[in-house]
């Protein structure tokens, strides 16, 4: 062994360690973490006093002790594993706040939330479209109310969804680490099922098992869960309207009230604090939410002026049967009524709720009535340090102990909202802002002169509250600039989509992890509305390359199982829909980039070019070498989009597709359709299958006829209806056009129609025969006719003058 002095060896570990210092230094790469976020949630301008501090630590201990680390969800009440996506949005509001208000460092915020957004993307859904309405916090299984296993789930509620939606804006603001992943769950979930003609739309189990929607939501509630809608583009017009209501007097107050009926709609239209909390500290109390928000308030306090009973009401739990009450300013035409949710009346067991006397303390800061309420509960915490109990009884003066995750969320958000200045909690409160030229909204049982402000009066203040904190702000015009985003329907039903594709080994669970993690872009950047993807995430823009990347995504994804064959077959068609619907550049091939939500050529900054800029031969073999693989491992595709590209190229149509189901679609969807088509088309002229006796022709096209003339007669367009392909009772055409010189055009196309071609009727001589014989109608010798009932008509001098110019003879029979 040779002997190295202590010197020499103090002197190498000296240079190892400057060496290693050097290379870190040259090779440091910043990393941003939350707490260093410039963004303005973590702009703490008021901060918590020591006692606010004190509530805050309170309220936060709730979600400590009931949270469930198997799935990172936390119980909706105290030790009771049961939770509704309304409970998870509130917990996601509570998280964020805890953040921001340091009740939790920067690592325990990153492990709940990646725990729970990690159950909640693998959540069963029910009718895989939506979340069921709740689920067992421990398990994450399906579960009705009672805690109870439900493999199908007992339906979704739309104002769940809204909350939740909301609180993933305020997570994807704060934390924009977390946007492709909330993207990606939101892309999974078919939102658009719960919306029906601009309103919210929940789904319930009948007793026969099937699913009915019912539409969901009253004044307060229903604005506020479409505003949650509108922040991930899903509109709701009517749902954020505050029509149809009413005012109704009150303790002298003329209070707002949903006026649509409570016994016809199965639907309790009460008003309560909670709905104009939410909407004040997220979105910020404006026109005339801020007049109603203040009435409502100003009644609670003038009840307490005759009665001398401290009043804060609102839903809540409570900790004895029935669990659950809406304690209301006015509930189904009953002032201050405490109902079950199936209207049953429980008035001894009214409370001053914690939840609501904490909101109007710090949405009035300046409210001494607010501020009088607030003394009553702001100490009302579990000795245990389990959190906040809900409020107290009004008859028997002690407190209502239920525990639970409703109440101490909204705590929480309540005092990050004061911390922040009172600045609302989400930036783009606009949404619930009327537009320049809009009219207030009036009272269905008043005038606009009588009961509500004039348009110059200033808005209802609370008693002791100064005009100043409850004010109007101006109206912001829409932002017109935003493309709107086109609606394209996917090809039509293919074969059972199949691979040829065999994998010679499964992934180990890492790479399952890194397709997975590559997959959610693709979810997190879908229009769900046209089948496209953006090349960027920070840019609603394609190329022909990136789409052609996608495609092989699509393949991929199938092949590793990260995707349900149902998936991949209604992504493949959609996008090879939009590909159909792609201008191209001088009439030859795709442009080099689009925008993804007009379909319109741009360059490549995204600014418009309607002519287009040029193709890409390298973007186009990028795409031709997608398609050939499509075609290669999964063929059925590539019979279908050849089959209907080469008829409406024959005829120089163009088409297109909408999923109904065969002989299952009902005549609403097909109105639905109908309506949207009008929208992009403007036709002049309707053509659509003749009305057909019962019993006699096809299902289909009777539904068809019935609801075409339905939105025709609507929209006052003309309406012709086609002769059906075998003679049927009871259609009398009376206009014929002379096809002759296109009759090899129409056989042409009519043979691109492979799977129909069995039929008798589609057969050549079939088809010639027809043509023959209503040019014989006609009384014509030769020739080949179509035949025409014209249900509605109009024409001035001009459609003579085409007719007489016109190579194609029509003719009008005459009766």
């Amino acid at each position: 062994m040779i002997y190295k002095p202590p010197q020499q060896k103090l002197l190498r570990w000296i240079a190892l360690f400057l060496i290693g210092t050097f290379l870190q230094l040259l090779f440091y790469i910043p990393t941003p973490v939350l707490s260093q976020n410039s963004n303005s949630c973590s702009n703490i301008t008021a901060p918590l006093t020591s006692e606010e501090q004190t509530y805050a630590r309170a309220a936060w201990q709730y979600f400590v002790k009931n949270y469930q680390p198997a799935t990172g969800f936390t119980n909706s009440t105290g030790g009771y594993p049961s939770g509704t996506l309304w409970d998870m949005g509130n917990y996601l509001m509570a998280l964020n706040a805890a953040r921001w208000l340091n009740l939790t460092d920067q690592a325990d915020f990153d492990s709940r939330l990646n725990k729970f957004l990690t159950t909640l993307n693998t959540l069963k859904l029910f009718e895989d479209a939506l979340p069921n309405k709740v689920y067992n916090a421990a398990t994450a299984q399906m579960v009705d109310y009672g805690n109870n296993p439900l493999e199908r789930g007992i339906g979704w509620s739309a104002l769940d969804v809204g909350r939740i939606l909301a609180a993933f804006d305020v997570i994807r603001t704060c934390h924009p680490q977390y946007n492709e992943w909330l993207k990606g769950i939101v892309a999974k979930w078919q939102v658009a099922r719960s919306l029906k003609d601009g309103e919210l739309f929940g789904a319930t189990v009948l007793p026969d098992k099937k699913t009915l929607l019912v539409q969901e939501g009253r004044l307060g509630y229903e604005e506020y869960g479409a505003r949650g809608y509108q922040l991930w583009g899903f509109s709701a017009p009517k749902a954020i309207a505050l029509e149809p209501f009413k005012l109704v007097e009150i303790n002298g107050v003329q209070i707002p009230v949903d006026s649509r009926d409570f016994q016809s709609t199965n639907a309790n239209n009460y008003v309560v604090s909670e709905s104009y909390i939410l909407d004040g500290i997220e979105f910020g109390l404006q026109g005339e939410l801020a007049d109603f928000a203040a009435r409502v308030l100003d009644v609670q306090k003038r009840r307490f002026d005759t009665t001398g009973q401290l009043t804060a009401v609102t839903e809540d739990n409570i900790d004895q049967a029935p669990y659950f009450l809406y304690n209301t300013v006015y509930a189904n035409g009953v002032n201050w009524a405490t109902i079950t949710d199936a209207n049953q009346p429980y008035p001894q067991f009214r409370s001053i709720s914690t939840k609501a006397a904490f909101g109007w303390r710090y949405l009035f800061p300046d409210n001494a009535y607010a501020q009088k309420v607030f003394d009553a509960v702001k100490d009302l915490r579990s000795p245990d340090d389990a959190g906040y109990y809900a409020g107290i009884y009004e008859e028997s003066k002690q407190p209502n102990k239920a525990l639970t995750g409703n109440t101490n969320g909204l705590i929480l958000e309540i005092l990050y909202y004061k911390a922040r200045g009172n600045h609302p909690l989400i930036a783009s409160g606009s949404a619930s802002k009327p537009s320049e030229n809009s009219s207030p909204a009036t009272p269905s049982n008043q005038s606009n002169s009588t009961g509500k402000p004039s348009e110059n009066a200033s808005p209802v203040t609370p008693a002791n509250q100064a005009n100043s904190t409850v004010k109007t702000p101006i109206a912001i015009p829409t932002d017109t600039s935003k493309p709107t985003e086109v609606t394209i329907a996917p090809i039509p039903p293919v074969d059972s989509p199949s691979s040829n594709l065999k994998l010679d080994r499964s992934l180990t669970v890492i790479e399952r992890r890194y397709a997975e993690a590559a997959w959610r872009y693709f979810q997190a950047n879908y229009h769900s509305k046209n089948g496209l993807i953006d090349d960027r995430s920070d840019f609603k823009g394609a190329t022909l390359w990136g789409l052609g990347n996608y495609l092989s995504a699509l393949h991929a994804a199938r092949s590793l199982d990260i995707i349900t064959p149902k998936e991949f077959d209604g992504r493949t068609r959609h996008l090879l829909a939009a590909l159909t619907k792609l201008p191209l550049f001088a009439g030859e091939l795709p442009s080099r980039s689009y925008d993804t939500r007009s379909l319109q050529p741009v360059d490549y900054g995204g600014n418009p070019i309607p002519e287009g800029n040029g193709w890409s031969a390298l973007d186009l073999g990028r795409m031709l070498a997608a398609l050939y693989n499509l075609k290669t491992c999964h063929p059925e595709y590539t019979t279908a989009v050849d089959k209907a590209d080469a008829a409406g190229k024959i005829i120089g149509a163009t088409y297109e597709f909408h999923a109904l189901e065969e002989c299952n679609f009902s005549t609403q969807a097909v109105i639905k359709v109908t309506e949207e088509a009008l929208g992009r088309w403007q036709p002049d002229l309707i053509i659509t299958h003749a009305p057909q006796p019962e019993k006699y022709g096809h299902r289909d096209h009777e539904v068809c006829a019935i609801a075409v003339s339905n939105v025709a007669t609507r929209k006052n367009i003309p309406l012709w209806y086609s002769a059906p392909p075998v003679f049927l009772r009871g259609f009398e055409p009376n206009f014929f056009v002379d096809i002759t010189s296109v009759i090899e055009e129409k056989v042409a196309a009519i043979g691109c129609y492979e799977s129909e071609l069995n039929k008798a009727f589609m057969q050549l001589d079939a088809i010639l025969v027809l043509s023959r014989f209503w040019a014989r109608e006609l009384g014509q010798k030769d020739g080949y006719f179509e035949a025409f009932e014209i249900s509605r008509q109009w024409v001035d001098a001009s459609f003579f003058t085409a007719i007489a110019n016109n190579n194609h003879q029509q003719v009008v029979k005459q009766s």
